[in-house]
This record gives structure tokens, sequence and C-alpha cells, in this order.
């Protein structure tokens, strides 16, 4: 009787050990490469993201920047931002319930991400030869997850402000600021739980002016309508 038990021990332990193993077998297992992260699809509530890229301008009036090197400048872009989640169009996985929640597996759990609404703060900068044009923005985004991947859409307006290495100007020392509105498109790529990287590009218009001073290149006020374009890469933290 003792030498039983003693060999049904280990069978037990063995089987256990198995268990895990099995249920994968029968289809528990996650999506490969993203862990089980469809199970936690609409948890994410705060974003917080960071890029860099290429950025294009032109500015249509010459008195605004008197001297500067070109009105169609190349060069540098930055931003960061903080952005919240504050609306879903659907249920997400984790809120199906228990007999819904295990039959959303492999494919199916993949497809069962629902869009959503994102409003965001986000903090930009476009570096060019002879100038800066740096802004502070707010603005919705709209969210499209698919398999491993999310596409977005969203609309910034905001406040912004020129800093110049040009000589004359930066002598005089006038405040060169206005306002501007931009429509951003996004593909991000899911890594894992929590991060994400992908391309964006962003586009619109900017009003800027400067006042009118002493120094006779810069005695009426100025004032320029532009466009700006940027394209970048950048990831994501998921929180």
């Amino acid at each position: 009787m003792m030498r039983s038990r003693l060999t049904a021990l280990p069978i037990s332990v063995l089987l256990t050990l198995m268990s895990p193993v099995a249920r994968a077998a029968d289809g528990e297992r996650s999506p490969p490469g993203c862990g089980r992260c469809w199970e936690d699809t609409g948890r994410d509530r705060v974003f917080i993201h960071a890029d860099g890229g290429v950025a294009m301008l032109r500015l249509y009036d010459g008195s605004l920047l008197p001297d500067a090197a070109s009105l169609t400048p190349t060069g540098v872009a930055a931003s960061a931002g903080l952005a919240v989640r504050i609306h879903t169009f659907g249920v997400p996985t984790y809120q199906l319930g228990p007999e819904l929640e295990a039959a959303a597996k492999g494919d199916v759990a993949r497809a069962f991400r629902p869009p959503y609404l994102t409003l965001g703060l986000r903090w930009g900068a476009s570096y060019f030869p002879d100038f800066s044009v740096d802004a502070v923005m707010v603005g919705p985004g709209f969210h499209v997850p698919f398999w491993r991947m999310e596409a977005s859409v969203g609309v910034d307006l905001g406040y912004a402000w020129v800093d110049t290495d040009i000589a004359v100007i930066e002598a005089a020392g006038p405040v060169i600021d206005g306002y501007l509105g931009d429509v951003r498109l996004g593909l991000d790529v899911l890594l894992g739980r929590h991060i994400s990287v992908g391309l964006g590009a962003r586009g619109g218009a900017m009003r800027l002016s400067r006042e009118a001073l002493s120094e006779p290149s810069l005695a009426t006020h100025g004032v320029s309508w532009g466009r700006r374009w940027t394209v970048n890469l950048g990831f994501q933290l998921r929180i």
C-alpha cells in the first residue's frame, strides 16, 4: 500500500505540472509575441509618448522674420505629450464576463479590441537653421486597434512662439507668437503590454505675428500665415 502511494505521488505532481500545457494546447495560449495583452485590452488609461523626425515649414510673409535664411526651411522636429482615454466604443475583452472571455481566444480575441477616444496635451518644437517654432497643443484622438497594431487620427490646437538667432531680431527682442492647428495621423505596433512604437505624420496651419519696433527693418507690424509638416518616429508607454 505504501509503495502504491509513493508511486502515485510523482504521477500526481507530473499531471499538475502538465495541466497548463494541456490547456495551452486546447487554445488558451496568448497571441504570439504579445504575452496575454489581449486580456488587458481597454485597461490602458494613460498614454505617454515622445517622437522625433523631419519638419518642413513655409512662411508667406518675409516681414515677420527679416534676414531669415529661408522662408521655406527644412529642419528637425521633436515632441512629447500625455493623453488620457476618455471613452471606449465597445466592451473591452476583460469586461466580457467569464463565459465570453473564455471564448475570446486567438484571432477572435485579437479582433475584439474596440476603438477608443483620447484627449491629450503635447509640446512640440521644430528647429530650423536660424529660428525654431515651439508649440503647446491640446486635442482629441481617435484610435482603432487591429491585431497587434493601432491606427489613429487626431486634431490639435494650440499656442506657438518663435525663438531666433537672427541678429536684428535678437537685439530688439520682440515677441513673435501666435496660434496653430494640426491634423495628425499615426500607425503604431504593440511590442508588449505597455509599449508601442510607430510612424506618424502631421500637417497644419499657423498664424504668427510680431510687434512693430523702432528698428528700421522691424518698423512695421509683422504678420505671417504659414504651413508646417512633420514626419516622425516615436514610442508610447501605456499605463
